[in-house]
């Protein structure tokens, strides 16, 4: 990640956790790019030679294409209630 061992040593772990979550989104957004790059490739060397109009994902299809974000699910303020009550218990603050 490129941080020095003092750096390491001074984050707290919600801190470190950020910075972390921060660098494996940076990385993964750079692999995406590289992927893409290599499609888009991949469909202009094929284009010559199809008859009809070719799409990137149809030539070189990735894991990611067909991904689809869920919406967090809504809940009442007593289910909400319900939920910590039940996760104070479990861990004995309650």
């Amino acid at each position: 990640m490129g941080m020095s061992f003092t750096d390491f040593c001074s984050f707290t772990p919600f801190e470190f956790n950020a910075v972390y979550k921060a660098w494996n989104d940076e990385q993964e957004r750079m692999l995406r790019q590289d992927w893409e790059q290599t499609r888009i490739v991949c469909q202009m060397v094929l284009s010559p030679y199809c008859k009809r109009r070719l799409k990137a994902k149809d030539v070189f299809p990735l894991p990611w294409d067909n991904v689809r974000t869920e919406e967090p699910e809504e809940i009442s303020k007593e289910e909400r209630a319900a939920r910590y009550k039940a996760a104070k218990k479990r861990y004995g603050i309650e």
